[in-house]
């Protein structure tokens, strides 16, 4: 595990998201699949925090962030991933994701990308898994 850990919870949009981050210099953020949480990335996790400022996370209704419940007021996993990264203080980030977290990187750019969060420099690593730069 990274040795600089930081670990904690983001209380966003009414909800809780757990999320960890480790390493130094541009930020990364990992979204998993679905049917999984952040341990998806644990193979990978501790290698990109040597390059990167890596976040990872739980998806709402995932892992060990709030879950959904009946009743619940409409809520967007977009929104979710923009207001943890103004939570952590992060303007511009790298996305990495894969299945369900492909989509929502893909989801995320269309809607804040002219909000500056998204940078279009994400060509060299954008198919692989679905990446982009927001």
């Amino acid at each position: 595990m990274a040795e600089q850990l930081q670990k904690g919870f983001a209380e966003v949009n009414g909800t809780s998201l757990y999320y960890e981050v480790a390493g130094e210099g541009h930020p990364l953020v990992l979204n998993h699949g679905g049917l999984v949480d952040h341990h998806l990335w644990d193979g990978q996790f501790d290698a990109f925090a040597q390059h990167f400022k890596v976040i990872r996370y739980d998806i709402r209704g995932f892992g060990a962030s709030g879950m959904l419940s009946k009743g619940m007021e409409p809520y967007s996993m977009e929104r979710d991933l923009h207001s943890l990264l103004q939570f952590l203080g992060i303007e511009k980030t790298y996305v990495l994701g894969l299945s369900l977290g492909g989509t929502l990187r893909s989801r995320s750019r269309s809607s804040y990308g002219r909000m500056g969060h998204i940078a279009r420099r994400s060509r060299s690593i954008r198919r692989c898994a679905n990446a982009c730069a927001l």
